[in-house]
């Protein structure tokens, strides 16, 4: 689930503001753990709309990461 904290993008031409309005997307990933001590995973977040709440605007998000990991215990 997505959140946003007072999050908008600013029109200056328009004189006015558009709220990101975050909603639920999809992600796939995969990791792995080697030697019980390292850990690699990678995520793809699927494509959506920041703006849906506005017609005649869009603005699509779509994430890649990529987590490096390390237990000390």
């Amino acid at each position: 689930m997505n959140f946003s904290f007072g999050s908008y993008v600013d029109f200056s031409i328009y004189k006015r503001d558009l709220d990101i309005k975050p909603g639920p997307g999809i992600a796939f990933g995969m990791g792995y753990k080697w030697k019980d001590r390292y850990a690699l995973e990678c995520r793809y977040y699927t494509p959506h709309d920041l703006l849906d709440s506005y017609a005649s605007w869009k603005g699509q998000c779509e994430a890649f990461s990529i987590t490096l990991g390390y237990t000390f215990f």
